[in-house]
């Protein structure tokens, strides 16, 4: 599992924050917790030493309490706001900064922002970029496509025929997002998946090479990320049990303790793999509708032999 990093300066940059204090030094500090801390606690002088630090949120209510302590009580609060693992101070609609703080800031090299959103709206901007940036994640052999706004995984042995596939998909009008390699995150209780920076847009094709996707199909052929609703696993035919299985029996590919539908298809000669996977997107779609082809079709057998044998 691939631990990611996210420093104060990407998150001034993605939410354009107005710098008041700190150097270019300062905003390489690291942010590890995807959360935000409103010091309400800290600034009534409750501490918890063994807690890892947040990005901090100053708002109206607290610049409000802040008016009412005196200048000693403030140097020591803001000296805690302001040590080595707070990865920053933010203060939201476009409020003055304290002066004290300010100037606490500056002599610790510390970084403190503002920003014109309100509290509210920042903590959700916060919050929403950094669960992203600091998702675990994990890299994937297999190709990522949007079928019909489904994100599809296709997952199976190297030489099974998985590119091929995707440029199948592509030509048929579906959406790529990765090929050969997929970075797939834990975002709350779902998978996104998306391509390596060096890999968006490349597909390659044994015998033709690397095709540039966007060059040959379009722009609108690729997209960046997809949420993984669906896993398709290839296998041989020869190594597959003859069974017939259905959609109906479900089972599950599990990544980053996240399960997703899982259905696995043989690959044989004469197959049109790309309609066959369509075919299973779109029956997907039908089972979460309450529509389940295989049930109806049993319902219907069991129907004939009970009115055979009355």
């Amino acid at each position: 599992m691939e631990e990611n990093k996210v420093t104060v300066e990407s998150l001034a940059s993605a939410l354009k924050l107005h710098q008041l204090t700190g150097d270019e030094s300062a905003r390489k500090r690291w942010i590890i917790i995807p959360d935000v801390n409103r010091p309400g606690l800290e600034l009534a002088g409750f501490i918890k030493e063994d807690e890892k630090k947040r990005v901090v949120i100053l708002g109206n209510k607290e610049l409000s309490y802040i008016d009412t302590l005196d200048e000693k009580t403030m140097r020591k609060r803001f000296d805690v706001l302001t040590d080595g693992y707070t990865p920053c101070i933010i203060v939201s609609s476009n409020r003055h900064c304290p002066d004290i703080l300010r100037e606490i800031a500056s002599s610790k090299n510390f970084p403190i922002f503002s920003s014109m959103k309100t509290s509210s709206n920042l903590v959700v901007d916060v919050v929403g970029y950094l669960e992203v940036k600091l998702a675990p994640s994990e890299q994937i052999h297999g190709c990522l496509v949007s079928i019909y706004g489904r994100g599809v995984l296709i997952i199976g042995k190297s030489g099974i025929g998985k590119s091929e596939i995707m440029l199948e998909l592509i030509r048929h009008g579906h959406i790529m997002v990765a090929d050969d390699a997929v970075i797939v995150s834990r975002i709350q209780n779902h998978l996104l998946g998306k391509a390596p920076e060096i890999l968006y847009g490349m597909l390659e094709i044994r015998g033709i090479g690397i095709l540039d996707c966007v060059k040959m199909f379009g722009a609108a052929s690729v997209m960046p990320d997809i949420n993984i609703d669906y896993v398709v696993e290839l296998s041989s035919w020869e190594s597959d049990s003859g069974e017939r299985k259905y959609i109906c029996d479900m089972e599950y590919y599990k990544a980053l303790n996240i399960e997703v539908p899982l259905i696995r298809i043989p690959v044989r000669e004469g197959r049109s793999m790309s309609t066959i996977i369509e075919s299973a997107v779109v029956n997907f779609n039908l089972i979460n509708m309450g529509i389940d082809s295989n049930q109806e079709f049993n319902d219907k057998v069991m129907t004939f032999i009970e009115e055979k044998e009355k």
